[in-house]
């Protein structure tokens, strides 16, 4: 039988609100250690750059999140 038959989706985090990156980050990686996989951040950026926020301007940074099992 092909290992798609085998297919089980994986639960994901549960929706909520962070004060931080970083707490959101610890949190999905909990989430994912308990569950079997473990995320990963494959881009990050920052919308204004480094230099500007260090001016005291506000920046906004994004992140882009996945599963390590993703396409395997």
């Amino acid at each position: 039988a092909p290992e798609q038959d085998n297919f089980q989706p994986l639960a994901p985090p549960p929706e909520m609100e962070y004060q931080s990156q970083q707490d959101l980050y610890d949190a999905a990686q909990s989430w994912a250690k308990d569950h079997g996989y473990a995320i990963i951040i494959t881009h990050s950026s920052t919308s204004n750059g480094e230099n500007r926020a260090r001016r005291g301007i506000l920046t906004e940074n994004r992140f882009t999140y996945q599963c390590d099992k993703s396409g395997s």
